[in-house]
């Protein structure tokens, strides 16, 4: 499927520069509501444990990062201390 979709993309928008990676996650928290200290502390938390991070989007609600597949488990658990939950 992702060669079809970046296929229509390419086709339809051949200004804009597409590239797919596989075998990534989205690793995300809730509730953030516009907080810059939470979101401080979730991409700081990522960065010690050299996690690297390919996109971040925020929402009112949210703050989610997308990580390769193979960093996700050191992620969960640097966060997981991060905020307190294990």
């Amino acid at each position: 499927e992702i060669e079809k979709g970046t296929a229509i993309i390419r086709e339809n928008y051949p200004h804009l520069d597409v590239s797919t990676i596989r075998s990534v996650n989205i690793i995300a928290a809730f509730p953030y509501r516009d907080n810059p200290e939470i979101a401080f502390l979730f991409l700081k938390a990522l960065e010690d444990k050299s996690v690297p991070v390919l996109a971040v989007n925020t929402s009112l609600s949210s703050i989610a990062c997308l990580i390769p597949h193979e960093h996700c488990s050191t992620a969960k658990e640097s966060l997981g201390r991060a905020f307190g939950l294990t």
